[in-house]
């Protein structure tokens, strides 16, 4: 079908080259502007998202610092925020997860999601134990600094936790 062209009603010219009408469904038409950076448009449940994990995982050692002051300690930093981001990303996949639910909208299984949190689950527990997060991890913390004495810390450290 050929466009009648009136007045009123010029012809588009991607219409006239091709030899077709786009009756107003022109792909070309529909482009948006580019994202700007530091968008969230792609952001799910933000477990991947460096700044969202970092958010959270600020609060989860804090609230760990005001609840074991040891952990304040300069020699726990890297062993503290690894285990932090760990747990923050556990707990956004579970936000979701609760939010949004096991399966997908085809009614399968979110496989990738379940494998991230159970790989982010174990990392987790790993760190709290390394750091004394857990009833017999803080036992055995406590018995090793009483049988060392406080000659592994140094007077500083001794300051900062209080001894």
């Amino acid at each position: 079908m050929t466009a009648v062209r009136t007045p009123e009603t010029p012809e588009p010219a991607r219409a006239a080259a091709s030899g077709s009408e786009t009756h107003g469904n022109d792909a070309r038409a529909r482009v948006r502007e580019p994202f700007k950076p530091g968008n969230t448009a792609a952001v799910t449940h933000g477990a991947y998202s460096a700044s969202k994990v970092a958010e959270v995982a600020e609060e989860i050692e804090a609230q760990a610092m005001d609840a074991f002051p040891l952990l304040s300690l300069d020699k726990f930093r890297w062993a503290r925020r690894s285990w932090a981001h760990a747990e923050a990303r556990c707990q956004l996949i579970r936000a979701d997860l609760d939010s949004v639910g096991l399966k997908n909208r085809r009614g399968t299984y979110r496989a990738s999601l379940l494998t991230l949190l159970h790989a982010e689950e174990r990392r987790a527990e790993k760190g709290r134990n390394a750091l004394g997060l857990s009833p017999d991890s803080i036992a055995r913390i406590v018995m090793n600094l009483r049988s060392a004495g406080t000659a592994v810390l140094s007077p500083d450290e001794q300051k900062e936790i209080g001894l």
